[in-house]
């Protein structure tokens, strides 16, 4: 056994070079009476079902190249074969621009520079190939994906130690933890209603196999509710 003299979350990556760890988080302004995924764009994710370049845009003529908005922004994701692959791409307004490397999986978009601005003026959109399925969102001026969406890369197990979520109107919710391992379902894990904000701890971790998907959902009330969650986990 390993003693180490820090917390273990600081030590992982130092101390523990071969265990990842991933903090998720997601944001819907509108989760009324009716199930959707904690992400900007709201209602349920459709999830790609062959690795395919994607393309990216955004409502702004200003994130370009020159101008004073998002001048470049970074994809992370798995491939095919569930595999980590990032891709940073030159932003063109509202011009799609195809990314460099095919995607399976896309769970974090960020903004890596920008113009004067300081950040994206517009909302970035993330399609798939055939530009009818949209797969992240930056909402403008966040710079980053608010995504609770996230799966397991190959030869992986990962350890959820925390669930968290909130409703920010407090018309109740509940938040709910879904997980679908490779070619079967997705199967209900957890869920707690929320008339404010909870914070889940696992202290004997819930555990997800490689390649599995996992989301964090909200389902309100007949009042929407304007809804936060997310979750953190280590991975080996």
């Amino acid at each position: 056994m390993k003693t180490i003299a820090k917390p273990f979350g600081w030590a992982v990556g130092d101390e523990f070079p071969n265990i990842g760890k991933i903090i998720k988080f997601g944001h819907n302004a509108a989760i009324a009476a009716s199930e959707e995924v904690v992400w900007e764009t709201g209602g349920m994710y459709t999830y790609l079902t062959s690795e395919e370049q994607l393309y990216v845009s955004s409502g702004s003529g200003a994130d370009d190249i020159g101008s004073t908005g998002a001048l470049t922004v970074e994809l992370q994701g798995l491939d095919g074969n569930y595999n980590p692959v990032t891709d940073t791409i030159n932003m063109d307004g509202g011009t799609p621009v195809e990314t460099n490397e095919s995607f399976l999986r896309i769970f974090r978009v960020k903004v890596l520079t920008a113009g004067s601005g300081g950040t994206n003026a517009g909302v970035i959109t993330i399609q798939n190939q055939v530009q009818d399925n949209t797969l992240a969102t930056i909402s403008a001026g966040l710079g980053q994906t608010l995504m609770a969406i996230w799966t397991v890369p190959a030869g992986k197990t990962a350890r959820m130690v925390q669930l968290w979520g909130s409703d920010q109107t407090k018309n109740g919710v509940d938040i709910r933890l879904y997980a679908r391992e490779l070619g079967s379902v997705f199967q209900i894990k957890h869920s707690q209603e929320v008339a404010d904000s909870a914070i889940i701890p696992f202290p004997l971790s819930l555990d997800f196999s490689e390649k599995t998907d996992i989301e964090v959902r909200g389902f309100g009330s007949a009042s929407a509710g304007d809804v936060s969650g997310g979750f953190s986990a280590y991975y080996e």
